[in-house]
């Protein structure tokens, strides 16, 4: 019996696992896109709320998952027993090649980009706070911080999740800041926002696509909510806990956004939202607040939310990569789990140098439009997955979600999908496309390598060697 991963994470540390996962760098990226996009704030506040409901709703979907197949791996799984087909030869291609296709474009580009996207904010803002924007050094700080974070990783989970559940802390503290921070400038300027859908429009063209456009900006900001899913055999009393710490994980996560926002909204005009930065918009805020001081403090707050990020995202995405090795999806010793650490050492440095190589590459805007495609996708699949499974496997369950969930998160998930694939910017659907490109290139991998295995098993078959 090879060595496994041990039961470790307790219900505070699997809640603020979630909680860390999701709070990064959205809520300071997405604001001003989300704005853009609705043409209002009370649209952009209604626009947020929508993306709290579907994190939730697809967090709910995921539960039933999770405790049904209680593997780490999360949509790997999930997937594998949904599209398993025992039918004609194509049938059963097509159910093979789905759940690879997902561990390819999550292993080859997704996942990685999510990491560096956070790792690139990390050094941004970092080297915001002492007045600099080297595009060298923001990178040379994004690797660095990666590779700081792996080093965690591979010596305990222990450590990494008391790590996570401090910088998460951290982060609930700020934001209560953030927020109180707002609600003193309201006290003192008599400026408070209240949400109205019929308030000021700043822009007269916005359709109801755009506000699509304009949730998927919040979705990505919310990205994070299926994290527990992917660790399950490293958790403690999966049945009960992890509905529960999802559900809580979440709601803190919508909470501390929609607080944020309005402290933004409150603090800031119209005119100071579009003429800042997509990605400044909290330092001006910082800035209105306390001046230079207000500037350089929220800096280095944002850094400190991407490192909690960075350190729940090498540990969720470690563990899918681990689980498909074992599965026979990626080479084998990706599987490999250190005999007296109990971590998956070679699918965290995978992970990591892979992270890297697109920090060099890329930049943060880039990234975010080709890791929302793919990711919708394949989540829209699982939705799609809790349905099939009703009929497929009957067994009893131990959480079971009410069925119209996951079929208005499947049709919700399509629609996403298909606007984000029609974006009328051109620049925007480039990326796009290509990063559909890049997952559909899993398709003759995935053939090569069982053509590969067959020829192998084969080899062994003739000359005895199969025990």
């Amino acid at each position: 019996m090879g060595v496994e991963l041990k039961r470790e994470l307790n219900f505070l540390q699997s809640t603020f696992l979630i909680v860390g996962s999701i709070i990064g760098s959205g809520i300071f990226v997405s604001p001003k896109t989300v704005l853009q996009y609705t043409g209002s704030r009370g649209l952009a506040v209604f626009t947020w709320t929508s993306g709290g409901i579907l994190a939730l709703g697809g967090a709910l979907c995921y539960c039933e998952l999770g405790t049904l197949f209680q593997k780490s791996g999360g949509e790997y799984v999930y997937l594998k027993q949904a599209f398993r087909c025992n039918g004609n030869h194509i049938c059963q291609a097509i159910g093979e090649v789905i759940p690879f296709l997902f561990v390819w474009s999550q292993t080859v580009f997704a996942r990685p980009a999510s990491l560096a996207i956070i790792a690139l904010t990390f050094g941004e803002y970092t080297l915001r706070s002492v007045g600099s924007d080297s595009l060298v050094m923001m990178k040379l700080l994004a690797a660095i911080c990666i590779g700081i974070f792996t080093m965690i990783n591979c010596y305990s989970v222990k450590m990494t999740a008391k790590i996570n559940t401090t910088l998460t802390a951290l982060k609930l503290i700020t934001a209560i800041g953030i927020i109180l921070s707002g609600a003193l400038w309201w006290y003192n300027n008599d400026t408070m926002y209240i949400p109205d859908l019929a308030d000021e429009q700043i822009t007269s063209d916005a359709s109801n696509w755009d506000i699509v456009r304009g949730l998927i900006a919040t979705l990505w900001a919310y990205n994070g909510w299926n994290s527990l899913n992917y660790v399950t055999e490293e958790a403690k009393d999966v049945e009960r806990m992890l509905p529960k710490a999802v559900f809580l994980g979440v709601l803190i996560v919508y909470l501390v956004y929609t607080g944020i926002n309005m402290s933004l909204y409150t603090v800031l005009t119209l005119d100071e939202i579009q003429t800042s930065k997509t990605n400044t918009i909290i330092l001006n805020y910082g800035f209105k607040i306390l001046g230079h001081p207000g500037y350089v403090a929220v800096a280095l707050m944002v850094a400190v939310y991407t490192l909690g990020s960075v350190n729940s995202n090498l540990f969720c995405q470690s563990r899918l990569i681990h689980s498909s090795a074992r599965e026979g999806m990626l080479p084998k010793m990706f599987a490999l789990v250190h005999v007296r650490l109990h971590t998956p050492i070679p699918a965290l440095l995978l992970h990591s140098f892979i992270g890297v190589v697109l920090i060099v590459l890329g930049d943060i805007q880039k990234l975010i439009r080709g890791f929302g495609v793919v990711t919708w996708a394949f989540y829209t699949l699982c939705f799609a997955a809790v349905v099939i499974l009703r009929y497929k496997n009957v067994e009893k369950r131990p959480f079971k979600v009410w069925i119209l969930i996951p079929i208005l998160m499947t049709t919700c998930g399509t629609v996403i999908v298909l606007v984000a694939l029609t974006e009328p910017n051109d620049s925007k659907i480039i990326y796009q496309m290509a990063t559909v490109g890049v997952v559909l290139c899993g398709i003759p991998v995935h053939f090569i390598m069982d053509c590969s295995k067959q020829k192998l098993f084969k080899l062994k078959e003739s000359t005895g060697t199969i025990v």
